[in-house]
């Protein structure tokens, strides 16, 4: 068994020198081309922008739609082909301010609306639910919901509500965020944790102190004996995994 420093210092010297390597590589080639074809590469069509990275990791049976809102210039004699690009500070997520241009038929360029559409399944409650109630598998369906108007993460799978009890009273319908449930506490802010890092054909552990409370499945930082501070989600008593 590799002990800590071994553990730790071996995977933040990896981790750094990729990153010096990757630097380097920008510098001496890639940077020249990127700059070349940069203009090119922010200008997408429509179905190009359904690969943009924001829209990427959906959860599993989710279907995406982008709409263009109407405009008197997107139309098949005066823009045929039309290139969009979004707006400085906008994300590819429910509404959304794009540039349009249209190639081969003038410079002007003009700003449209996107409508983007993220229809995917979610657990709504099939009864009204008090606070600090164990909740069974009859107490949820499924149904498609648009999650770009949700600002807080959703349930998606019925796995994530197990061992799990209502944080607050729900009514019956109510589509339920990870915020409306908790579960046992696994790991405390202060516990010295153990910490897990495995991949194909090897596996390593080390000790850390948690930062933050956590139940099953959940998000924690802890802080190794040399001081640094890692990501990393509970999945025992008192054990996290690393998240790389």
């Amino acid at each position: 068994m590799i002990n800590t420093i071994q553990f730790f210092n071996a995977y933040m010297i990896g981790r750094t020198s990729k990153l010096l390597c990757l630097k380097r590589l920008l510098m001496c080639c890639a940077l020249p081309i990127a700059l070349q074809t940069a203009h090119a590469t922010d200008w997408q069509t429509l179905e190009q922008m359904h690969a943009h990275p924001e829209l990427q990791n959906l959860p599993a049976g989710s279907q995406l739609s982008i709409r263009v809102q109407e405009h008197p210039k997107l139309n098949d004699s005066q823009c045929p082909l039309p290139l969009f690009k979004l707006a400085p500070a906008q994300k590819l997520w429910g509404k959304a301010v794009a540039q349009v241009q249209c190639p081969g038929h003038g410079n002007a360029l003009f700003f449209v609306t996107l409508k983007v559409e993220v229809m995917a399944p979610v657990l709504v409650t099939t009864r009204a639910l008090p606070k600090g109630a164990s909740l069974e598998a009859t107490d949820t369906r499924q149904q498609m919901h648009d999650i770009t108007q949700s600002k807080s993460e959703l349930v998606h799978n019925p796995k994530q509500l197990e061992q799990k009890k209502t944080t607050q009273a729900l009514a019956a319908g109510t589509v339920i965020e990870t915020r409306y449930v908790e579960g046992p506490t696994l790991v405390k802010q202060g516990d010295n944790v153990r910490v897990k890092l495995a991949g194909p054909g090897f596996g390593v552990e080390g000790q850390a102190v948690a930062l933050d409370n956590g139940g099953l499945g959940e998000a924690v930082r802890v802080r190794t004996p040399q001081g640094r501070v890692l990501r990393a989600k509970a999945i025992e008593f008192m054990v996290v995994e690393l998240l790389l």
